[in-house]
């Protein structure tokens, strides 16, 4: 059995084999499956994918979500220049239009000859120390439990994910090379490097803490100096510097644009001071720490409030900083007796460091899919322990190494086969994170979006507007979480507007949607629906009421929202215009917005005057 394992695992056709068959195996399912969560962004709805070769020039001279967006680049924290991942998909819309059943088995493919390279890759690091059967034991192992990791999922069924797996795939590539001239001196390794991780940037950013992370790999598994370690750095650095100039050429910019982000759902630390925004990131660090060893529960949400906001008096910041403190001690402590250790324990900080908002904001506290390139390091130590412990003479240790690996090997397959299909849409994804996420104003959101769409497509009279009342309790969930959710408020206008058309209840829908409406103001939907009222129903009264509530009491006493309370209470006039107490409280606006308004002198007074009429008028009533 032994002598056969060796046999496998020293034969890269056959290793390669057997991860093709694992991986398929785990993810051909997702041929099935459709576009999900920022497929939209990258590929469906992206106007520079949509022209196929012809936008190949717009997708690497702009921003990476410049085709969803637009030039607007205030809506998600931080910039993106990953132009290689997103041409793929422009080369496959050439191809074959829209078909996600091949986008996703491509996924497959990369991921399959990515897990291949973190074979070779480590089979060479080891071999610098140990024999070709240790190493290729060790690579063989590493490269299974990297396969399967189940935080893997995301950037694999995900197709917007392929930025993860490239980038890796490349930074691993570019490592073998450096490797290569390692072992033949011949320059023309050197150059294939600095390609190969330029490419690797191009697909995503991430690879560039590999300037300090593969120097970590090299000195305590391969046993090269620190100084010879950091000179075969050289050709990454130049790339580094390459892509570095181009992506400011590009975005403007290196770390964030000035524009401030407002948007607590584009950037969840908006709301914190420094101290609770540093607490908290510490907090996620060890939250991945424990998805490596654990990873369960998953979610594809991790927005506010599923993390909590960290205070330093809080036991979870406690819990983090004591494990973090303990992490580095052990590093330390490991660095001569236990050297993969404290590799895999900085390989994983400096990995994650660029992911975790701790150098620039992401956009999210944290994502499944961040763990993609840190989880290398960690996967190295499974693969080297399993192997060294298998090997003990102690039966403890033999067993352990034997056993505890199948198991973990099995567990994690199985995590993943089940977490796959989660992935198969949006609405799919979105039922699979509510049980999980609950605390997430995000996905309680989404999650009513999904009923809502099962209100709309819904035949079966009684099944439809259940699926309404479920949508209006997730909606209701989300806004009781966050509270100034704007997109939360447009979806909770919409669902009194369907229960409207139904029961004909304007007092109902006018008092559903008075928060909103006092809030958000400038929701289109809003005003579209109240202007229909307007045309359509003959309850002057009661709209006056709402119009005359909203706009004096909410917008212009609440928020000093002059130009919508003006708007409101001038649609109350409409309705009522007998009602003298509307002429006072517009009379009221108009000097308090003269006042201190900030406006220019002919607009003061304007305002003056139209104050000053609407008095007179009421004397003269």
């Amino acid at each position: 059995m032994k002598n056969w394992f060796v046999t496998l695992s020293s034969n890269p056709v056959l290793v390669c084999i057997i991860l093709g068959l694992v991986a398929w195996g785990i993810y051909f399912q997702t041929y099935r499956y459709g576009f999900a969560l920022d497929d939209a962004i990258v590929i469906s709805e992206n106007k520079f994918v949509e022209k196929g070769v012809d936008g190949l020039y717009s997708i690497f001279a702009n921003e990476s979500f410049t085709g969803y967006f637009g030039k607007q680049t205030s809506y998600v924290a931080g910039a993106r220049y990953r132009p290689l991942s997103i041409a793929s998909f422009a080369l496959e819309y050439e191809l074959y239009k829209y078909k996600p059943a091949y986008s996703h088995l491509i996924n497959v493919f990369i991921y399959w000859i990515c897990c291949g390279l973190i074979y070779f890759a480590v089979r060479k690091l080891f071999s610098y120390r140990f024999d070709r059967e240790a190493s290729s034991l060790v690579a063989f192992v590493t490269a299974m439990i990297f396969l399967v990791h189940p935080t893997h999922v995301e950037a694999v069924a995900n197709i917007k994910g392929r930025d993860e797996i490239m980038s890796t795939l490349f930074a691993v590539a570019a490592l073998i090379c450096t490797l290569k001239y390692h072992d033949t001196r011949k320059w023309i390794w050197t150059w294939v490097t600095g390609v190969i991780f330029f490419l690797a940037l191009m697909s995503k950013e991430n690879p560039i803490t590999l300037l300090i992370a593969f120097p970590v790999l090299l000195y305590y598994i391969s046993g090269f100096t620190w100084k010879e370690a950091f000179q075969y750095m050289i050709p990454y650095g130049v790339s580094s510097l390459a892509f570095i100039l181009l992506r400011v050429k590009v975005i403007g910019y290196l770390f964030d644009t000035k524009l401030k982000i407002v948007d607590l759902m584009n950037d969840p630390f908006v709301e914190m001071n420094f101290i609770q925004k540093w607490c908290t990131i510490l907090y996620t660090v060890v939250w991945y720490i424990k998805l490596l060893f654990v990873p369960h529960p998953l979610t594809h949400d991790y927005y506010p409030y599923h993390v909590p906001i960290m205070n330093p008096t809080s036991p979870g910041f406690l819990l983090a900083l004591a494990t973090v403190i303990l992490s580095l001690w052990i590093a330390w402590k490991c660095r001569k007796s236990h050297s993969i250790v404290t590799m895999a324990i900085l390989f994983f900080y400096i990995t994650l460091s660029i992911v975790s908002n701790a150098i620039f904001p992401v956009g999210t506290f944290m994502n499944e899919r961040f763990l993609f390139l840190p989880s290398l390091g960690f996967c190295i130590l499974l693969g080297y322990y399993f192997y060294t412990w298998s090997q003990s003479s102690r039966k403890q240790l033999h067993f352990l190494g034997i056993g505890g690996g199948l198991v973990i090997l099995l567990l994690f397959s199985l995590k993943s086969f089940f977490r796959v299909p989660a992935w198969e849409s949006g609405d799919s994804l979105n039922l699979s994170a509510i049980g999980i996420s609950k605390n997430s104003a995000r996905i309680n959101l989404f999650t009513g979006v999904t009923y809502f769409h099962k209100y709309e497509s819904e035949s079966d009279q009684i099944k439809k507007y259940q699926d309404l009342d479920i949508a209006e309790k997730y909606i209701d969930r989300a806004l009781e979480i966050y509270p100034r959710y704007s997109q939360g408020h447009i979806m909770k206008v919409g669902v009194y507007a369907e229960k409207y058309k139904k029961d004909n209840d304007l007092v109902r829908f006018l008092q559903s949607i008075k928060k909103s409406a006092g809030m958000y103001p400038e929701l289109t939907f809003t005003n579209e629906f109240l202007t229909y009222l307007k045309k359509e129903n003959s309850n002057h009264a009661e709209l006056a009421k709402f119009f005359k509530e909203v706009g004096y009491d909410v917008l212009y006493k609440k928020n000093r929202n002059y130009p919508f309370a003006i708007q409101y209470l001038k649609d109350a006039q409409a309705m009522d215009p007998l009602d003298g107490t509307v002429n006072q409280m517009l009379a009221s606006v108009y000097l308090d917005y003269a006042s201190f308004g900030k406006l220019e002198p002919g607009q003061v007074e304007y305002l003056k005057q139209q104050a000053a009429t609407l008095m007179q008028s009421n004397m003269k009533q």
